[in-house]
């Protein structure tokens, strides 16, 4: 049985979701939205977003924008 995470002992967003990007099987995407449902801590959406900019920046994420003729554009993330 796992134990409740400890507000100190929370990694930073940043390498929590750089860990669940890892953790994907090969080949696999996910949107923002997902990764914000998947943290064991909630975050705000905006800073999952933030998050995930800086890891790109730092070319540690990649992701692909997908857009379909009358919907919104899609940004799928991948280590």
């Amino acid at each position: 049985m796992s134990r409740p995470l400890l507000p100190e002992r929370v990694p930073p967003l940043d390498q929590r979701l750089r860990s669940l990007l890892l953790s994907l099987p090969p080949g696999r995407r996910v949107t923002a939205g997902t990764l914000t449902g998947w943290l064991s801590v909630t975050e705000d959406p905006a800073d999952v977003l933030q998050a995930l900019a800086a890891l790109h920046a730092a070319a540690l994420a990649t992701v692909t924008t997908e857009r379909r003729k009358g919907s919104r554009p899609t940004q799928w993330w991948a280590a």
